[in-house]
């Protein structure tokens, strides 16, 4: 992050059978009641999809790289 920038949270709504589930990035995501088992389901979803067979292909996924480097 470039110094002297805050990030604010930004929320995202998700309707799920009818249900709005809002999510939010930035901030304090440390704090989320749901952290542990959001983490166990995103291992879960990684593996099946490992299992699958897919690769992920990072040929054009910018990555937060530090000026230095």
């Amino acid at each position: 992050m470039i110094k002297g920038l805050r990030r604010y949270p930004d929320p995202v709504l998700l309707e799920v059978n009818g249900v709005i589930h809002e999510f939010t990035s930035g901030g304090d995501t440390d704090t989320h009641t749901e952290k542990s088992h959001i983490a166990l389901m995103l291992q879960k979803i990684n593996s099946i999809l490992r299992d699958a067979g897919h690769v992920p292909d990072f040929d054009n996924v910018l990555l937060d790289v530090d000026l230095k480097e």
